[in-house]
Order: structure tokens, then sequence, then C-alpha cells
């Protein structure tokens, strides 16, 4: 059965080859363009996202999923772009389904990232996950979420600005909501040097 939900994010994801087709389309060709797109998604999708059930009147519907991908935009502190992925599908991944493709096991929690007061503070969003199956580590430069939710797992390893001292770490978690503050590490005294005197 045709999603033109599901067709219509899916074009979100695609490159600048197929928008260009996408712009030739007449607007009133638009449902049967994406009906063709969503059928070629089926085609090349992991045979276990894809599945049939048969409703009382006989009518098979087809579904796809979950594929999850998509990014999020924001401006950085020095007024820069920051763009992050998220999700089950690598970008390389989606190659506007012309060839088949593989989901990963882990989806990518979107996260933000943010400094105050001497602490670098990451929110990530892992709904559906219980605080007991959460795993959070860290190092001086990374941060770890291994978490498991509902028939989803999920993992993604956070590449730190600045060093942070771990033991001090500390996090939060509520409403699939993860916040963890990791205090700065200090910066080691410039060495001045020994005073040598001059004879």
């Amino acid at each position: 059965r045709f999603s033109p939900l599901l067709a219509g994010l899916s074009l979100l994801s695609l490159p600048v080859k197929i928008l260009g087709e996408i712009s030739e389309v007449p607007e009133k060709d638009w449902e049967r363009f994406l009906e063709k797109l969503f059928r070629k998604m089926v085609e090349v999708a992991p045979k276990g996202l894809v599945k049939e059930r048969k409703l009382s009147d006989g009518t098979v519907i087809r579904e796809v999923g979950p594929i999850v991908w998509g990014v999020s935009f924001k401006l950085g502190s020095e007024g820069k772009p920051v763009i992050k992925s998220f999700g089950n599908v690598k970008p390389s991944m989606l190659r506007a389904f012309t060839e088949p493709f593989t989901v990963g096991e882990h989806r990518e929690p979107l996260y933000d990232l943010s400094e105050e007061d001497g602490s670098l503070k990451i929110t990530v969003e892992i709904p559906g996950a219980s605080k007991e199956r959460i795993q959070v580590t860290a190092t001086e430069k990374t941060l770890t979420v291994n978490a498991q939710g509902k028939g989803r797992t999920y993992f993604r390893e956070i590449e730190l600005p600045a060093e942070v001292e771990p033991k001090n770490a500390r996090s939060t978690y509520a409403d699939g909501i993860l916040e963890v503050t990791l205090p700065k590490k200090e910066a080691s005294p410039k060495l001045k040097g020994e005073p040598i005197k001059i004879e």
C-alpha cells in the first residue's frame, strides 16, 4: 500500500540527482512519482524490514520499517552551522534507493552539546529506554551512550570539544532525555621555568 507520508519523508534524504527529477515532475503526477519511489524502496530494502499482512477482505498491506534517518541543524557558539545526523541508516547507505542498502543494528540518537560554567552539558534523546538499561561511559575526550528501549537499541560515541574529568561527571534521565554534565579538565599551569643567574 502506498504511504504518501513515508515516501514524502524519504525525499528529504535523496541526493541532488533525484531532487532534480522531482523538480521536472508536474504537480499532478507527484503522487504517481512518489508511489514509484516507494515501490523502489520496498524492492531494495533489507528483507527483515518488509512485512506483509492480510486484511479480512483479502487486501495485502506491505509495510517497510522502521527506517530512521534525519539531521538536526543549529548554529554553534562561533556562529558556524553544526549538522548532526541520527537514526539507523547512514547517509552513505541511502543512495537514492537505487541499490540495496543496509540498516544498522543500533540507532544513533540525536544529541545536543553546550558549554557552560566550566562544564560540557550533553543532552541525548533516547525515548523508550528505561534508566536501568542505559550505559554511559566517558574518557577525557569521548562520551559513549549505549541503551536499550522497546524494540530498539541506541548507540552513540560523541567526541568532546575539550578534555573533561570523567570521575566527576553527573547524569540524569527522565522522559526519554538523558542529561550528562562533565566538568572540563583544568588547564595545567604553564611552566615559567627556573631563573638562571648570570655570572
